[in-house]
């Protein structure tokens, strides 16, 4: 869908304004009306493209809505296209946009969740385990539906990546590190590995209205096939009060059973994703907290 087809908007018309977040890769506005706007650059510190990610998305919540899965929870796609080289938007460098319907609702808060009882913090456990297991039986359902099957090669680029921003860091600790990786993803059996996972499960992309109640499942760009394990590596370190709660819910809601390795596997990925991305910005604080977290699940994996 285009902006032509949409026929409300323009994004050459377009004032920033009413911003609702900001990213490694770019920017969310909320447009009035009930829609939001994404944009995003086509090279950053993150790892990967710009446009493939906002791609990776439009794909998800359009192959989600012709299913009628997660409807009222995901955002549903209203436009997407370039964004012109005239455009001060341009000049700082975005190239691509996604027009979405918004999702209500706010953040889960880590400080939110520590003032909770432990009653409290088990019943919201439960409610992202379930929650999480909904998103991967959605995403299931709409690719049956569809007739579709997500090959792996979106992790296997992801991770080559990866390693080839590590070796342009000249830093045998991130080669040495995703050389053990590597292993160990190379034993986990293909019938776990090519999932449809959402990718990025973190407390920034699932909402909550007032009464607790989670109510939105946000940015898909990271979907694709991986091992489950990996959409709690995020949510794990964020809320780590929870996970007995979280884990234990979503292999009751899902049927599947959670592996300890592919968990730490999924953590030590998850921060060499992020000390990479803090050494491209320069971020020598988080530099640090990344490589601490790194270092201590890699002595957890099998060298």
């Amino acid at each position: 869908m285009n902006a032509a087809e949409e026929g409300c908007f323009d994004i050459a018309d377009f004032v920033p304004q009413r911003l609702l977040g900001e990213g490694v890769w770019g920017r969310v506005y909320d447009l009035g009306g009930g829609t939001v706007l994404k944009i995003a650059r086509e090279r950053c510190a993150g790892i990967g493209s710009g446009r493939a990610k906002i791609e990776n998305e439009c794909a998800a919540l359009t192959l989600l809505a012709a299913a009628g899965v997660l409807a009222g929870l995901v955002p549903v796609v209203r436009g997407r296209g370039d964004i012109p080289v005239s455009s001060p938007l341009a000049r700082e460098g975005f190239a691509v946009w996604l027009r979405m319907t918004k999702v209500s609702g706010r953040p889960i808060s880590a400080d939110d969740i520590d003032k909770l009882s432990r009653q409290e913090q088990s019943r919201i456990g439960r409610e992202l385990g379930v929650a999480l297991a909904c998103v991967h039986a959605g995403l299931c359902r709409a690719l049956a539906l569809a007739r579709m099957n997500l090959p792996t090669v979106g992790a296997l680029k992801t991770y080559a990546d990866v390693a080839d921003a590590a070796a342009r860091l000249a830093d045998r600790f991130y080669v040495d590190a995703v050389a053990q990786l590597t292993r160990a993803r190379s034993r986990i059996p293909s019938e776990v590995s090519s999932h449809p996972i959402h990718g990025d499960f973190n407390s920034s992309n699932i909402l909550v209205a007032e009464d607790g109640r989670i109510c939105g499942i946000l940015d898909f760009a990271e979907w694709g096939a991986d091992f489950p394990e990996k959409d709690f590596a995020h949510m794990l370190q964020e809320l780590p009060t929870l996970s007995d709660d979280v884990i234990a819910s979503y292999e009751r809601e899902s049927g599947f059973a959670t592996d300890p390795l592919r968990l730490t596997l999924a953590s030590a990925e998850n921060a060499l994703f992020g000390t990479v991305i803090a050494e491209r910005q320069q971020d020598m604080d988080s530099v640090k907290s990344c490589r601490r977290t790194l270092t201590a699940e890699l002595k957890k994996l099998p060298g």
